[in-house]
């Protein structure tokens, strides 16, 4: 038994990659360009916008970004979480995150 989808989606996003991107605060995009893993901004922005009906822009910007960082802590701590298809795991690439004490980013390297 397979584990592919049953049907083809004939439908067409709304946004490309890039729309979403630029419809999304700086501080989820600058979230999105300092992980390990290239996330999808058109998801990225359908929980943006959800979270913005229910709490308000700010407090749905941060909990956007807690996420996006809550989910790179997760690939650095384990890659191949993710599958085969990330282009760090097939080049068997060592991940590596370094914080200052306040919570910085000090180095990161991939």
């Amino acid at each position: 038994m397979k584990n592919g989808r049953t049907r083809k989606i004939n439908y067409k996003p709304r946004y490309t990659q890039m729309e979403a991107y630029d419809l999304l605060p700086v501080e989820v995009r600058r979230a999105l360009q300092e992980g390990a893993q290239q996330w999808n901004t058109n998801s990225t922005l359908r929980y943006f916008r959800k979270l913005k009906k229910q709490m308000g822009e700010y407090a749905a910007t941060d909990e956007v970004v807690k996420w996006l960082w809550r989910a790179h802590h997760e690939e650095v701590g384990n890659p191949k979480a993710w599958g085969k298809e990330c282009p760090h795991v097939m080049a068997n690439a060592t991940l590596c995150v370094s914080y200052s004490k306040d919570g910085k980013i000090i180095k990161s390297k991939y």
